[in-house]
């Protein structure tokens, strides 16, 4: 079981801050940010309020767990800039504007596929005592039909009180911590602590396409889903384990491999293009009373070019 756990432990740890090699610009498209959204009171139709979509993307690092990729196009994940994404802004809710984000509350980490028939998850449970726990993470893997997306993001330390009162019965953070957050930060601790099902009912996927075909780049337009309502998740915690030097792990494990109708399409487009695409994802937790907004990104990240065929299988029997 150790040299198992060693050579997953090597493949993520090629993805992850610590090994980071930065590349140049790379130029992609502009497409136009759609959105969906559950508020009754008011429909989003302006998108006056922040600016356009950059049509570069920034600290792009290449994924180097794909590096055996021959094709002479190089694959990469990077972070896209915070403020193209368009959430509720402070008045939301009596004049339905959206404004560009503030920064990511929840920093990226990195990025990562594998090949496999029997996509898992909790993940943290496989992948022990390597890099990926070295610092505080949220993951959210999609569990697709050929393999697994996984997306790595910090958790920065005033969000962990929230998790530890939700996972292991610690005091209630509100009355110790929250004073001094902004509406975000606040809305993210409820996140945190809340019931599997009041987090599906208020976590928000925003998938677009920046660079890919058109029929791909019509379909995925940057339009906010519900992403509970729409497949099951499943949410996995693992607490600090100091005397390994583990730090906390939070998945959310998104069964996108069980989608059917319009969401199974979506996906198989999406695997017959993803060598031409870079597709941004980003999440949000929405904001749906005025003491929530404005909404802020939870965090996002972009890849680029996936080559499933040549990307590497997960270990651990699930190949």
């Amino acid at each position: 079981m150790q040299n198992t756990e060693s050579k997953v432990g090597k493949t993520l740890q090629l993805t992850l801050d610590d090994s980071f090699e930065m590349t140049e610009s790379h130029k992609t498209s502009s497409t136009p940010l759609f959105d969906e959204d559950t508020s009754t009171t008011t429909t989003d139709e302006s998108f006056s309020d922040g600016p356009a979509l950059s049509t570069t993307s920034t600290d792009q690092i290449k994924m180097e767990t794909f590096s055996r990729v021959t094709t002479g196009k190089e694959q990469y994940w990077s972070a896209p800039d915070a403020n193209t994404f368009k959430v509720r802004g402070r008045k939301y809710l009596t004049n339905g504007k959206k404004i560009g984000s503030e920064p990511f509350l929840f920093p990226a980490r990195g990025v990562d596929f594998f090949r496999t028939k029997q996509a898992p998850q909790d993940i943290a449970s496989h992948v022990l005592a390597t890099c990926v726990r070295k610092t505080p993470t949220f993951l959210i893997n999609f569990r697709l039909p050929f393999g697994v997306l996984m997306f790595y993001f910090e958790i920065p330390a005033k969000f962990l009180p929230s998790l530890q009162c939700r996972y292991e019965g610690r005091n209630d953070p509100e009355t110790t911590n929250w004073a001094d957050m902004s509406p975000s930060e606040r809305t993210i601790c409820k996140f945190l602590m809340a019931s599997d099902a009041e987090r599906n009912e208020n976590l928000k996927l925003i998938p677009r396409v920046i660079e890919g075909p058109w029929v791909v780049r019509k379909t995925l337009a940057g339009k906010p889903v519900i992403i509970g309502k729409k497949v099951p998740i499943q949410y996995f915690y693992h607490p600090a384990e100091p005397s390994l030097g583990n730090a906390a792990f939070f998945e959310a494990a998104l069964d996108v491999g069980d989608g059917v109708g319009e969401g199974k399409n979506v996906i198989m487009l999406c695997r017959k293009h993803i060598e031409k695409l870079a597709i941004d994802i980003g999440v949000v937790v929405q904001g749906n009373t005025q003491n929530e907004l404005p909404e802020q990104m939870l965090a996002a990240a972009r890849f680029h070019r996936l080559s499933v065929s040549k990307a590497p299988k997960f270990p651990f029997g699930h190949g």
